[in-house]
C-alpha cells in the first residue's frame, strides 16, 4: 500500500533535493490504513511534516486521511479496481485498487506552484497501486 497523500509531493521533493527520513515516505505502513468505504489508503498520523500538503490552509494540521477525505480535495483522487497479476501457480492473489490523480485539481496545482512549478508539461492524469 501507498499512501494517497504523500505521494502527491514525492516526485517534487525529489526533483527538488529535499530529502525525508529514510522510512518516512508514502510506502511507510506505520499507522496506514485503507478506507472502507473509497479503498484509498493514508496514513492516519502525518509522517513526514516537511510536505507542504500540511501548511496549505484548510488542511493544516489534519493527517494523511482526513486530507484524502477532506472537501477541499474532492475529485483529487479517482479510484478504480484493478487487477494485479499476482500470479501463484494460475491463481489471482489479490486485487488492489488504483487510484488516478487529477493534476488540474486545484491543491494540485497549488503544491507544484510552491514547489516553483509553472509549466503543465505534466498535468496529466497519473496513476499509482495503493
Amino acid at each position: 500500500m501507498k499512501c494517497a497523500v504523500c505521494a502527491l509531493e514525492e516526485n517534487r521533493m525529489r526533483d527538488k533535493n529535499i530529502s525525508e527520513r529514510k522510512g518516512w515516505g508514502s510506502r511507510q505502513q506505520r499507522n496506514m490504513v485503507m478506507c472502507t468505504k473509497c479503498g484509498i489508503s493514508a496514513h492516519l498520523f502525518p509522517v513526514e511534516w516537511k510536505r507542504r500538503i500540511f501548511q496549505m490552509e484548510p488542511l493544516r494540521g489534519l493527517g494523511c486521511f482526513a486530507i484524502a477525505h477532506h472537501r477541499d480535495c474532492t475529485g483529487l483522487w479517482k479510484s478504480q479496481e484493478c487487477n494485479k497479476n499476482m500470479q501463484d501457480g494460475g491463481q489471482k492473489r489479490q486485487k488492489l485498487p488504483r487510484y488516478r490523480v487529477h493534476t488540474t485539481h486545484p491543491v494540485y496545482q497549488e503544491l507544484k506552484s510552491q514547489y516553483g512549478v509553472m509549466d503543465n508539461s505534466d498535468d496529466k492524469e497519473f496513476k499509482f497501486d495503493g
